[in-house]
Parts: C-alpha cells; sequence; structure tokens
C-alpha cells in the first residue's frame, strides 16, 4: 500500500434486529491516530446498494437487520488503532423482535420476492390412484427435511485498498469475485461515473461464491472513506469479523408428500422448499430456482409439484456456495427417495436404478430434454456397483450392525445430477 495509506476497520451492529437511535464516534474520534468516522450520512451518493435490488445499505441509518452489519467506518494511522477505535464508537439501540430461523419465518409468514413454481404433470391424479388402490398399489409418504448452512471459510479474508484519483476518479484493488460489481457499486455510493472507477484484481484463489456479491459492501464503505480523505485507505477483516459479516451458503428447509408403485416406480413429488435468505435478497431468489431444477435428481418424475419460499430472517444476507442450491435440491430429493424406499420395504440403491432417465422422451420436470449421448449415469450405476463390490460391502455393514447394539455404519450410493439451469 502507498506509505501515506490509512487503516480502516468497521463498525458493525450487535443486534440482530434494531432501530438506531443514536451513533456517538466521539471517544473514538479523540484517540490519538484517529482520522475520521464516517457513516450513513456522509455517502456522497446513494447509501443503497444490492447486487439484484438495493435493499441493502452502505452503512446502517435507522434500522439494523442483522448482527454485523455495517453502521460506519473508522480510518486511523494504523490497523490497530483503527478497530481499537472502532469499538469505543456507542450505539444505541431500540430493541425489535429478530427472526433467526426458517420455521420463525413460516410462522411470522416472513418471506421477499415471489413464491416460485414449478408443475409437471398431474400430481393430484397420480397421488389419488395410489391412496385409492392402498398398500397393495403402493405407498405414499410424508415428510421434512433440514439442511444446514455453511461457512465459505475462503483463506484471504474481505480485503480492499482504495486510492482516490484526479478528476474525481478511484482505483481499487480488491478480494472479489465481481471486479463488475465492485466499480458500479463504488461509483453509486461516491456519486460518481463508473468510468471513473478503475477495480482491479491481483489475484483470487477460490472463494466458492462467497465473494461473488458479498465484497461489496466492505469495498462501498472503504471507497466513501477514502473518497472523503482523498487519502488511500485500507482494510482487511480480521477472520472472525467476516465470518460476522458475510453470508453463509443458504440452509433449506422442505416439507413434502411422494408416492411410488409397489415395485418402486415413482409416481408423484409435492414439495415446499423454504430457504433462509438471510435479511436481503442478494442471491437468494437464483439459488432457490436452482434448488427446485434439482429436486429431480437422476430421476423420471412423473409429476412434480414444487414452490420455492425465500424465507426475510434477521442474519447476514446468504449468498452464492458451489453448486448454488443444486446439493440443496437434491438432498431433498433423495430424503424423499430413502423414505419411500423404506416405505415399500425395498433397497434404495435398487429404487434408484428403476426411476433412472432413460430413452430419448425422458425430459425433465421443468422441460429439459436429458441429452442421451451424454447421459451416463445408467452406466456408471451398473460399473460403479461393481467396481466397489458393494453389495459384498453391504451385507457387511448389515452383519456388523447385527452384532453392535450401539455402535452403527451404514453405506450408501447416490448419484448426482447437476444441470445447466439457472
Amino acid at each position: 500500500a502507498p506509505s501515506d495509506a490509512l487503516e480502516a476497520a468497521l463498525v458493525l451492529s450487535t443486534k440482530a434486529h434494531a432501530r438506531v437511535l443514536s451513533v456517538d464516534a466521539a471517544e473514538a474520534l479523540a484517540m490519538e491516530g484517529v482520522e475520521a468516522y464516517f457513516g450513513a450520512d456522509d455517502v456522497p451518493g446513494s447509501n443503497c446498494i444490492g447486487p439484484v435490488v438495493k435493499d441493502e445499505e452502505c452503512f446502517a441509518s435507522e434500522f439494523v437487520h442483522c448482527v454485523g452489519q455495517v453502521i460506519g467506518i473508522i480510518v486511523a494511522e494504523t490497523a490497530t488503532i483503527a478497530r481499537t477505535a472502532a469499538n469505543k464508537v456507542k450505539v444505541e439501540y431500540e430493541d425489535l423482535e429478530p427472526i433467526l430461523d426458517i420455521k420463525d419465518a413460516i410462522a411470522a409468514n416472513s418471506y421477499m420476492a415471489d413464491v416460485h413454481r414449478i408443475e409437471h404433470g398431474d400430481v393430484d391424479a397420480e397421488e389419488a390412484a395410489l391412496r385409492a388402490g392402498g398398500a397393495a398399489a403402493g405407498a405414499v409418504v410424508t415428510g421434512e427435511v433440514n439442511v444446514g448452512g455453511q461457512e465459505h471459510f475462503y483463506l484471504e479474508t474481505n480485503a480492499t485498498l482504495v486510492m482516490p484519483q484526479e478528476d474525481g476518479g478511484l482505483e481499487m484493488f480488491t478480494s472479489t469475485q465481481n471486479c463488475a460489481k465492485a466499480q458500479n457499486f463504488a461509483a453509486h455510493v461516491c456519486g460518481v461515473d463508473a468510468n471513473k472507477v478503475v477495480a482491479r484484481i491481483k489475484r483470487m484463489g477460490g472463494a466458492f461464491g462467497g465473494k461473488e456479491t458479498r465484497s461489496v459492501f466492505v469495498s462501498c464503505a472503504v471507497a466513501v472513506a477514502a473518497t472523503h480523505t482523498q487519502r488511500p485507505v485500507r482494510i482487511m477483516l480480521d477472520r472472525d469479523v467476516d465470518m460476522q459479516t458475510t453470508g453463509q451458503r443458504h440452509a433449506f428447509h422442505a416439507r413434502y408428500t411422494a408416492g411410488a408403485a409397489a415395485d418402486g416406480t415413482l409416481k408423484f413429488f409435492k414439495v415446499d422448499v423454504y430457504n433462509n435468505a438471510g435479511c436481503s435478497l442478494d442471491l437468494s431468489a437464483a439459488v432457490m430456482d436452482r434448488a427446485l431444477f434439482h429436486l429431480d435428481n437422476a430421476y423420471q418424475w412423473p409429476a412434480v409439484r414444487a414452490a420455492g419460499y425465500l424465507c426475510r430472517t434477521n442474519m447476514p444476507s446468504h449468498t452464492a456456495f458451489r453448486g448454488f442450491g443444486g446439493p440443496q435440491g437434491m438432498m431433498i430429493c433423495e430424503a424423499a427417495m430413502e423414505h419411500l424406499a423404506a416405505a415399500l420395504g425395498l433397497e434404495a440403491t435398487a429404487v434408484r436404478e428403476r426411476n433412472f432417465y432413460r430413452g430419448e422422451e425422458a425430459v425433465t420436470h421443468y422441460g429439459m430434454r436429458v441429452p442421451v449421448p451424454t447421459w451416463h449415469v445408467p452406466r456408471m450405476h451398473g460399473e460403479l456397483l461393481t467396481r466397489c463390490d458393494y453389495d459384498a460391502r453391504r451385507a457387511a455393514v448389515a452383519e456388523y450392525n447385527a452384532a453392535h447394539r450401539y455402535r452403527k455404519r451404514g453405506i450408501s450410493w447416490v448419484p448426482v445430477k447437476l444441470m445447466p439451469n439457472f
């Protein structure tokens, strides 16, 4: 960094949901080496940011919606001084009731955006036929699935250096997966044209989606500070701060009813899917869409009715993560497959094999024809089970479990279909 660079630290909300009554930075500003404090009233351009819709703020103004939301930024001569000063900024709150998980959001009817729906085939007719036929016709099962979140834990935490340029421009070096958004939103909050902001990235390892959008709030805050001080400003978040302020892989909850014939042939799948979007939209709608697209995994369901709900909670905004909703959708499907196999008294692997997409007419529940020349799951299924001696290993697991009351082992074979759908 340039020799005259200032170091920055963020002032963060300690409340999950509250009204901000006052912010007092006097004690912080009185510290030796502290240059300035900037908050919502100091944003030269627009305080509204967000990758899809602008439902976030660069600095919280009237309300905070999660622990770790940025209220302001301190700039000082050293990083240690900046962090110490940030902790001395006094924020007075009026507590509001927080919603922290999916079930709380469902109870409070706390959703954002529209409900996304996919319907394929005649679910009602398939379900009615199975129920009318009784146990001899097959099985209908109802259940719930919970899939937890996951921290990205990229090696380098969020870091940004912003250097003011002549004519009001900015040059940014930022740890991001999305230079375009870093550029556009820095310009947006600083009130300059985007062509006056140059965003650079020196190198980028795998952030797994964690810096696709959730790096922007850091670079925007630093850009505001650099614009006001007209000095280079740098920040690198401590690991605990990075984990506190950025979202994770979306946690999911699903409620399903599924049916299959007595021989294991799938008949219908009804499912309501909920994700924990956090306190802003971010990419949650696209993540939900991809989860809905993967509810079939590798199987031909003749009838599917699926609905996706984005739960607004007082958590940091959850975001992109490798698989982008696909793993959660497949997990929901596989839970239903295991449930059906158990209800029918069949081995789950046999039920999976019976229902693989096959033939030229195979079409997914969202209308995409399965590309037969590159659809290798049925062939891989047979080859892999033979190569890994699956049947013998499963028999050994059953023998072990019969002999041990408290310690148990398990074995499962699960296919994965990742289709290019957003």
